[in-house]
């Protein structure tokens, strides 16, 4: 949790830095939202590690309780990572217009950017190289 506060205040430094240098760019008063696309997609691989060495010290007999404690953990974890930063700015911010203005700007990168480069993009760079 303290992590990700962490991570959400010093996106939003940045934000407010480059809105009050750049006021009419969108990409730089979109710059928060950017990186933190980015920074949830690799937290996501680490929450995901965690989650599992968490559920080992667990030591459960059943597989099924195993596989359930994993889930529910990760869960959790991309809940807090995914929605941190518009917790903060609907309710300490209350800003409703920026809120809508990141949401759609984290959804269209996050899809449509991100993902299709993995998905399209990644398998086709690793086939030029092998």
């Amino acid at each position: 949790g303290g992590f990700i506060a962490l991570i959400i205040t010093v996106l939003l430094r940045i934000g407010d830095k480059a809105i009050e240098e750049y006021p009419d760019s969108v990409v730089l008063s979109n710059a928060p939202v950017l990186l933190y696309v980015v920074v949830t997609y690799f937290l996501e691989g680490g929450f995901n590690w965690l989650a599992v060495l968490m559920t080992d010290f667990e030591r459960h007999l059943i597989v099924e309780e195993r596989k359930k404690s994993v889930v529910v953990k990760k869960c959790v974890f991309a809940i807090a990572n995914n929605t941190g930063y518009f917790f903060y700015l609907i309710f300490w911010v209350g800003d409703v217009e920026t809120l809508r203005t990141q949401l759609v700007m984290f959804l269209l990168v996050k899809q449509l950017v991100l993902q299709n480069f993995l998905e399209a993009g990644l398998p086709r760079l690793q086939s030029l190289w092998s």
